[in-house]
């Protein structure tokens, strides 16, 4: 997940238009909007004016767009007590993903990510809306299967995925890094990466103390770098 900039803006309506499609094509309620509002929704993309409200964010893969959403910090009138809204929290909204990864679970994905983006910026909530009783349905099962949830005890805590779907490399690298860390609680795997390189360089390039929000993207040469670098230290050690 990185910041949406105004270079996006093309693939950001493309991926509405696309999304409009594939719901028209299952009977979906809502795909009327997403079609409609492709061009309106895809300038708001790296907008100055826009972010002060509420900046659009963009899940990438393979250096293209597969999921977009915009995170704002004020809850609507609707669906909130006044005592509710005055409580730290995030609202997520316009969240769409690439309908050629159906099934791959990216607003979920998006989802946790806001989460965790959420609680390293002090806000105690995530909200969103829906106007949809199907996709209500969606989000109240997907909130009862992980409520309550930091840890995973086994294949059995997983709702759905598929792992035959992963080459035999990924499946190494998932087996390596669960063999590392799988026994790891949630706040350690926090605190590890919070004192790891690539986290400080992306915090103090962008001029951010240490008990600052911010949204500083960290950079796939510093990760590759350091980590790239622990991993041949490793190696040199056996």
């Amino acid at each position: 997940m990185r910041p949406a900039d105004a270079d996006d803006r093309p693939a950001v309506a493309e991926l509405f238009r696309a999304r409009s499609v594939w719901m028209r094509n299952r009977g979906l309620e809502g795909w009327q909007g997403w079609g409609a509002s492709a061009e309106e929704l895809a300038v708001q993309a790296g907008d100055p004016d826009s972010a002060k409200v509420g900046p659009v964010w963009v899940l990438t893969h393979d250096d293209g767009i597969v999921g977009v959403t915009t995170l704002y910090e004020q809850t609507p009138l609707w669906g909130w007590t006044d005592a509710e809204r005055a409580e730290p929290a995030i609202f997520l909204a316009t969240t769409c993903t690439d309908p050629a990864f159906a099934g791959k679970r990216l607003g979920c994905l998006i989802a946790w990510w806001a989460l965790g983006h959420a609680s390293e910026r002090g806000f105690a909530w995530v909200r969103r809306g829906c106007g949809y009783e199907q996709l209500m349905r969606y989000y109240r099962e997907l909130y009862q299967a992980h409520r309550g949830r930091f840890t995973l005890a086994g294949p059995q805590d997983i709702r759905s995925g598929d792992p035959s779907a992963l080459t035999q490399s990924e499946q190494a690298t998932v087996d390596a890094v669960l063999a590392s860390y799988g026994d790891k609680s949630a706040h350690w795997l926090s605190e590890l990466t919070h004192h790891e390189a690539p986290w400080w360089n992306a915090r103090q390039g962008a001029g951010l103390g240490d008990r600052d929000r911010g949204d500083a993207v960290i950079s796939l040469n510093d990760m590759f770098e350091y980590y790239d670098g622990l991993t041949r230290a490793d190696a040199e050690a056996l």
